[in-house]
């Protein structure tokens, strides 16, 4: 199985996952706290956790213009600024689902929200539900044979 990462949207390539290439992907949360702070006061002043922010995904990767599958469709799909349109138009209606494995004999997966809600004790899903803040395509005649590889930035937070 070895690194993989899809996209996945009923409406997007007949609902089969698009694959992602050469990705960069980070995830990452920041609580909510509130701090007030103490006019005149030069000390550390009390904190109180109030929750969390959905966490945010960021992926980077890029699109081998020059190898791209023809037809790029089913199974072998990788993601293009074509799909990348449709999955951001597409989450208007439900989630996109990421999906992230690693490892050849033990897969492991990026894990999303615990399938009960943020809660200790619930069991964390092997997929992860998003929606796309915005996307970034990247190209230049300078880029390595001549331009043939466009890269993108993609901003997502996790959603139910």
């Amino acid at each position: 199985m070895a690194n993989q990462a899809t996209f996945q949207h009923e409406s997007v390539n007949s609902g089969t996952a698009v694959k992602l290439y050469n990705y960069e992907i980070t995830y990452g949360w920041r609580n909510l706290v509130k701090i007030t702070p103490a006019p005149f006061a030069y000390d550390i002043t009390e904190a109180n956790y109030l929750g969390f922010e959905n966490p945010v995904i960021t992926i980077s990767g890029s699109i081998p213009i020059e190898d791209i599958p023809s037809p790029n469709t089913g199974s072998n799909a990788i993601l293009t600024q074509d799909y990348l349109i449709d999955f951001a138009i597409a989450c208007k209606t439900q989630p996109i689902t990421l999906t992230i494995s690693a490892g050849d004999t033990n897969v492991v997966y990026l894990k999303g929200r615990p399938s009960g809600g943020y809660s200790v004790g619930g069991s964390l899903t092997n997929s992860i539900n998003i929606i796309i803040l915005d996307f970034n395509v990247k190209f230049s005649s300078r880029e390595t044979k001549e331009g043939s590889v466009w890269n993108y930035s993609i901003t997502c937070r996790e959603t139910i």
